[in-house]
């Protein structure tokens, strides 16, 4: 079967009708990629948002990585970028591909702790200066006609974002003042269950160990959360949408009750995220195993499925998937011109129609975010209260 056997174009004054169509019991679960929060603000304001994968080291158009990468710390990022820039150049490199080989080449090659240490820095500061503005964003204006639509029982989001925008975005709506994203259960137990899948800046592996000899390196800190050996969930906490980061490393101490004494201990506050290297590495620590279970569930029970900038370039994600039955799923896939203009050869359409084999996929014909969010709003309606 060729690949335009297996999709359609859904028009804008279509799209509202795609939605309101579900009856009341039946779910829809939207995916949002890095080219949603690329495009929160829309295509006009993209230099105040968070870079996609291809502009994290590009200073010329976004403002987030002007102010990060010319700091003086950030040094060795700026010199690492001229190295990328040539793996890169021709727009068909693969950065993930070149970090995994960077990363699994050479132990003591510190650009990996530099790089975690930009990654954090690049989207706490992008999620610092969020924009809440209710007509500019359009994570509100979805959430807000969402919440209109459903309550918060039949829907659910699951985010590959390491930035706090769409929790943010929520919390501004005004419309939910119990939940406050300081607690793993305040993400993924409540409804809407909003699922980070990656973690995030404010996602944090925290444990201390008795001072002995140096402490952890960055890369070593890594491996152990990414690992079984340490892990526990007691080891997991979570930071303020918009907090400072943590440093990673601090020196402390422990009250040694049989000695009487107090002892030196190293105390680390690490970022539970999955940087650009995940596609070489089995997620076996236990927040991650945990999501793609839930993950897979909230697809499983959703009837519509709406991605947005998501390209599904996981690998992890793309096998639960695979074990779901979608004969009566739709997928829409929402992202720039590029994905309807020409699916053939668009990454996100050829990585869904792997794992969509057994329905048909919608592609919005409409550039982005915003118009996808438009083309919803244009016919909204408030419920009317039956009392």
């Amino acid at each position: 079967m060729n690949s335009n056997d297996r999709y359609n174009l859904i028009e804008a004054d279509e799209m509202y009708d795609k939605v309101r169509a579900l009856e009341p019991n039946q779910k829809i679960c939207f995916i949002f990629g890095a080219g949603a929060s690329y495009g929160y603000l829309g295509n006009h304001n993209i230099r105040n948002s968070p870079p996609l994968v291809a502009g994290l080291f590009d200073d010329t158009l976004n403002t987030i990585v002007q102010d990060v990468i010319n700091d003086r710390e950030h040094q060795p990022i700026r010199n690492f970028r001229t190295f990328l820039d040539e793996l890169l150049g021709d727009d068909k490199g693969d950065l993930e591909n070149h970090l995994s080989e960077l990363y699994n080449q050479d132990d003591s090659d510190d650009i990996f702790s530099a790089l975690i240490d930009y990654l954090q820095k690049i989207f706490s500061l992008a999620s610092r200066k969020g924009n809440l503005d209710p007509l500019e964003n359009n994570y509100i204006r979805l959430l807000q006609l969402m919440l209109n639509l459903r309550n918060k029982k039949t829907w659910s989001c699951i985010s590959f974002n390491y930035d706090t925008l769409l929790e943010q975005s929520y919390l501004s709506t005004g419309r939910d003042r119990t939940r406050d994203f300081l607690t793993l259960e305040n993400y993924s137990d409540v409804c809407p269950r909003i699922l980070k899948m990656h973690g995030g800046f404010n996602f944090r592996y925290q444990f201390a160990e008795i001072a002995q000899g140096k402490p952890k390196t960055e890369r070593e800190l890594f491996h152990l959360m990414m690992s079984q050996k340490a892990d526990s969930f007691n080891n997991h906490a979570l930071i303020g949408l918009k907090s400072e980061i943590p440093d990673h490393y601090s020196a402390g101490s422990h009250w040694n009750a049989t000695k009487g004494t107090h002892e030196p201990t190293h105390q680390y506050n690490f970022p539970l995220i999955m940087i650009p290297i995940h596609a070489t590495k089995k997620p076996e620590n236990h927040y991650f195993v945990d999501m793609l279970s839930k993950a897979k569930n909230e697809i499983e029970s959703s009837t519509l499925i709406i991605a947005i900038g998501y390209n599904f370039g996981d690998e992890s994600f793309c096998n639960e998937i695979k074990k779901i039955d979608l004969s009566k799923k739709e997928l829409i896939l929402v992202s720039t011109s590029k994905l309807y203009e020409d699916p053939e050869n668009h990454i996100g359409f050829k990585n869904a129609f792997n794992v969509w084999k057994t329905s048909k996929i919608s592609l919005f014909k409409g550039d982005g975010f915003s118009k996808f969010v438009t083309a919803i709003m244009k016919k909204v309606r408030y419920p009317r209260n039956s009392n």
